[in-house]
């Protein structure tokens, strides 16, 4: 809701950064709701680190009261029957989406885009275990600092995005999240080393901010702003459904291989999507231009 509140709300030029937006506050709550959390109730209690993190949602609650509706379209039919509804929230939203042009090879791209970092993520925190780190320092440079760099790559992204373009961010965003995996294999020759181990997740999380962004802004752009909710809903969840499914024989091809060849493999997993990218960069017009839910929908009539 709040990303389909943030699509319909703000101008086309504002889309990518408004997704950079959206990133840095959710990562904010991550670490307030989780390590704050934990530091609140070891210094005071649990009952107290409860009642401030309830009274963090006060934000949310004043912020809703006082933004403004969207003057965006809005698809009500006449019959007012649930299934009318239904086809109306759920169906059309869909059968919208499938009707444009190069709708197969879009949500190919979108299942296939986070590929090589899903299966980097599945396997990490044994990786971490297998080469010697020890609980504290993980949680410490994955949890805490790791998010500072995501959020990092994040506003980067959002520049970008505003400066080049959603699918140019998207494809070099690509590029660099495929690349850090090459530092994990790296990072599996030279072991327990504490400095080389911060080194990657810098990298690593920054990368991913940065191209995490670009795909928000990218499936934002997709978004008929009649639909909004439902499309964006529909994307994201395809997006996770097929990362995790995908991703789901990760433990298995770790049993097979050793580290380094594992950390390749996710390397080169990244590519079909990346190809997959540069073809609609060749097929669609709006390639070289920012977000914009309406440029996007323009494109494909």
């Amino acid at each position: 809701v709040i990303d389909a509140y943030r699509i319909e709300y703000l101008h086309d030029h504002q889309q990518g950064a408004g997704a950079a937006m959206t990133t840095l506050g959710y990562r904010i709550g991550v670490l307030a709701s989780g390590g704050g959390a934990l530091i609140i109730a070891d210094a005071a209690g649990w009952a107290v680190s409860y009642a401030v993190m309830a009274a963090l949602m006060v934000i949310g609650f004043v912020t809703t009261l006082i933004s403004p509706e969207p003057n965006a379209p809005k698809v009500i039919a006449d019959d007012q029957s649930y299934a009318a509804w239904l086809k109306s929230a759920v169906m059309d939203p869909f059968a919208d989406f499938m009707t444009r042009r190069n709708a197969i090879a879009i949500l190919a791209f979108i299942g296939l885009y986070k590929y090589g970092d899903a299966l980097l993520a599945v396997m990490s925190n044994p990786f971490y275990v297998d080469m010697g780190f020890s609980l504290t320092e993980i949680g410490l440079v994955t949890k805490t600092y790791g998010v500072a760099m995501t959020m990092a790559g994040s506003f980067v992204g959002g520049i970008l995005v505003m400066r080049f373009g959603i699918l140019p961010t998207l494809f070099w965003g690509g590029i660099a999240m495929a690349a850090s995996n090459l530092l994990f294999a790296l990072l599996a020759t030279l072991g327990n080393n504490l400095f080389a181990f911060i080194a990657v997740i810098s990298v690593e999380n920054f990368a991913n901010g940065l191209g995490g962004v670009a795909a928000i802004a990218y499936l934002s752009s997709l978004c008929n702003v009649a639909f909004t909710a439902t499309q964006y809903a529909l994307m994201t969840s395809f997006m996770a459904f097929t990362r995790t499914i995908l991703a789901s024989g990760g433990g298995w091809l770790a049993d097979q291989v050793d580290w380094v060849t594992y950390f390749i493999i996710t390397t080169f997993a990244g590519a079909p999507g990346l190809v997959l990218l540069w073809w609609l960069m060749r097929h669609i017009r709006t390639a070289d231009k920012p977000a914009a839910p309406i440029s996007a929908l323009a494109a494909d009539d």
